[in-house]
């Protein structure tokens, strides 16, 4: 447990100037004045702003059957929505000494009324119980934070975590819409602690914008891993048995068209024309399974050489990037200029440019040009035909996808590719493999993920 407190106090632990805290009759102090609902709109000592319903200090209570010893200052008479008139109470612990498992009691929270306790705000655990030794309650605001129309409840309290190193942490009680009660959004107080959001009401509220952004990248990041779970799931519909060659043989996640339901391309390339072969699975709209998109590639033809993107040909490696040239135009329409290289033998060469795109689960090509090149000595013969077969020069053909997307913005798309035959046994496996190939696509380093959680001792 120790070790749990140390490892809070190097990731989280606020100098005490930053949090406004200071010795322990700096902290009564400020614990006295620290109330920022006084009565009717008044603003306190502390310089925040005072709830705009009418809360008021309420008198001494009892709190029958909670342990613990009323905070004067931060017990308060409130109207709240769907309770009517209580008294919000702050009951600090009996004692500030831990107990065998190195546990401190923790401060608790009720709502009374007629010296019946209505309801007990839960704690960080059923023990109500904490790592770190509770100091203090700075601050409480009844405020509607999430916008619901229900009034929320915010508390501030001051920790420690080691004799030198105190912090604040917030609290959000956000009402329920079905039941009466009240549930902590335990990753916005994680997001406030990281972020040093702690010091006062006004920081807390001031975050709410930037924590829904937050709060919305995490429910993508859900999603991203519903669909990967989905690819996984389906593994055996994707990987298959390539009916040709397959000296490389390999996968990677997209997302071609945009539509947010990612794709995986299986690639395989082998024989003695180094023919290339490629299959596009699409999340399907109900997110509950895969659809092979068809495509209008002739059968028995090479496909696009996309494991080695515009290099073309057959230098590609196992489990490396490919890189597409992307062109998209003003109406978001993404078309990718893809390559392909054949060979008849050591002395033919055969070399095409075309588009590519992916539109309501259909890949589409159309020729842009072409490059044929014989070895008859030690010269070659070169020619190069636009997709009308005239004749174009070398530098043309290099040039040809750029002049064919005229007008469009040209970007780069990246494909992580990674062997199928390296692929997991489980789902769990599988999953994670594919999201290092989405993190390529997406142009992320996967082997350096952001946590999401920094409050180790919280489970």
């Amino acid at each position: 447990m120790q070790k749990k407190r140390l490892i809070l106090a190097v990731l989280l632990a606020l100098p005490l100037s930053i949090a406004g805290c200071g010795n322990s009759e700096e902290r009564a102090t400020a614990a006295e004045t620290a109330n920022i609902i006084p009565p009717a709109g008044e603003t306190a000592e502390t310089g925040e702003t005072a709830a705009t319903a009418p809360y008021a200090a309420a008198p001494d209570i009892t709190v029958p059957g909670v342990p613990g010893t009323i905070i004067p200052d931060q017990t308060f008479e409130a109207d709240l929505d769907g309770w009517g008139s209580v008294t919000f109470a702050s009951l600090a612990p009996e004692t500030a000494s831990p107990a065998s498992d190195g546990m401190y009691p923790d401060v608790r929270f009720c709502l009374v009324k007629d010296g019946n306790v209505l309801y007990e705000f839960p704690g960080w655990n059923e023990e109500y119980t904490s790592p770190d030794q509770f100091l203090a309650v700075s601050a409480v605001a009844f405020r509607d934070y999430n916008e619901d129309g229900l009034q929320d409840v915010i508390t501030l309290c001051e920790y420690e975590s080691t004799p030198d190193s105190d912090y604040r942490m917030a609290r959000v009680f956000f009402q329920l819409q079905d039941r009466q009660g009240f549930e902590e959004d335990r990753s916005l107080t994680e997001y406030l602690l990281k972020n040093h959001l702690t010091d006062s009401i006004a920081s807390i509220l001031g975050a709410k914008e930037d924590y829904r952004d937050y709060s919305a990248s995490l429910n993508g990041q859900s999603e991203t891993q519903e669909q990967l779970k989905i690819i996984a799931e389906n593994k055996d519909m994707w990987i298959g048995n390539p009916e040709y060659a397959d000296d490389l043989y390999q996968y990677a996640v997209t997302d071609l068209d945009r539509n947010g339901r990612y794709e995986v391309i299986v690639s395989n390339m082998g024989g003695t024309g180094m023919y290339t072969y490629n299959r596009f699975f699409e999340v399907n709209e109900n997110c509950d399974g895969l659809t092979e998109c068809s495509t209008d590639f002739v059968e028995g033809d090479s496909q696009p050489d996309l494991m080695t993107g515009s290099m073309g040909g057959p230098d590609a490696l196992p489990n490396t990037m490919s890189t597409l040239d992307t062109y998209v135009n003003d109406q978001g329409m993404f078309c990718y200029a893809v390559y392909d290289m054949v060979k008849n033998g050591a002395a033919e060469y055969y070399e095409n440019i075309r588009s590519l795109t992916l539109q309501d689960g259909m890949i589409r090509t159309a020729p842009i040009a072409s490059r044929t090149t014989i070895y008859d000595g030690e010269t070659p013969t070169v020619t190069c035909s636009d997709a009308d077969g005239n004749p174009i020069s070398e530098e043309e053909y290099e040039s040809a996808a750029d002049r064919y997307f005229a007008g469009w913005e040209k970007r780069e798309t990246r494909l992580g590719w990674q062997s199928v035959k390296d692929l997991g046994n489980t789902v769990d496996e599988i999953t994670a493999q594919l999201e290092q190939s989405l993190n390529v696509y997406q142009d992320k380093n996967p082997f350096d993920p952001t946590p999401l959680s920094v409050l180790m001792w919280i489970e």
